[in-house]
């Protein structure tokens, strides 16, 4: 975030940045080395944007500062309100602050109720602020050439939430689904009480089996026995 009150200017976090002897040398000092990572209207626009969430009923209305100092931050809240983050700023100072336990991801409640920035952060982020810059003669944060924006019609947006489902997208996803229809055919089998499914056995040999008809469905009649041919005898001649 202090790229944004500086004008989109990096500066490497540091904890010491002078040491003095006993006698008042000055032994160390460091020297800074920024590097620019946005343009100053890019920083400029998103401070602009997060001006707004410190007024009105923004979220973090409840930081506005009453020292002469413009202002910008944002604040965070992770899911079930396990964690609460703001994060401030003004051209002098930037301040970011967090709310959490440190066991674990644990609820940030009072007597039941989840507790957000209003009452956890931004008092804190007000105090401090108010207190350090108090007497601070008012500077501005750095203006610059406005950035450039996309048409709104050229950014695809994609997720369920997002996602406006089209008719050829349910015509597609109907083509890549296959429904298979097993179709069953039963047989019944009807026997009707009658003759007998098979026929009757010939006795001689032009007699004709029976050929069931007194029932349905009868079997073909049996086959007639051949009268045998008699053998010729000898003594008679026949």
């Amino acid at each position: 975030m202090p790229r944004l009150p500086t004008g989109g200017y990096y500066r490497q976090p540091i904890a010491i940045t002078e040491i003095d002897s006993r006698t008042g040398s000055v032994l160390y000092q460091h020297t800074d080395n920024p590097t620019q990572v946005l343009s100053t209207g890019e920083a400029a626009a998103v401070t602009d944007v997060l001006t707004g969430v410190m007024q009105g009923s923004g979220t973090g209305a409840a930081g506005a500062l009453s020292v002469n100092q413009p202002y910008a931050g944002k604040t965070g809240t992770t899911d079930n309100t396990t964690n609460l983050w703001f994060c401030g700023y003004t051209p002098q100072l930037a301040c970011a602050l967090w709310t959490g336990y440190s066991a674990g991801e644990i609820p940030i409640q009072k007597y039941g109720t989840d507790l957000l920035g209003d009452s956890t952060n931004l008092p804190v982020f007000k105090k401090f602020m108010n207190t350090v810059l108090a007497g601070t003669n008012r500077e501005e944060f750095p203006t610059g050439t406005a950035p450039t924006y996309k048409n709104n019609n050229v950014w695809k947006f994609y997720g369920t939430s997002n996602t406006k489902k089209s008719y050829s997208d349910t015509e597609d996803k109907d083509e890549e689904e296959t429904t298979t229809t097993t179709t069953t055919t039963t047989t019944t089998t009807t026997e009707t009480t009658g003759g007998n499914t098979t026929g009757g056995t010939g006795t001689t040999g032009d007699s004709t089996g029976g050929d069931g008809s007194s029932g349905e469905g009868g079997g073909e009649g049996g086959s007639p026995t051949p009268t045998p041919t008699p053998t010729p005898d000898p003594s008679t001649g026949q």
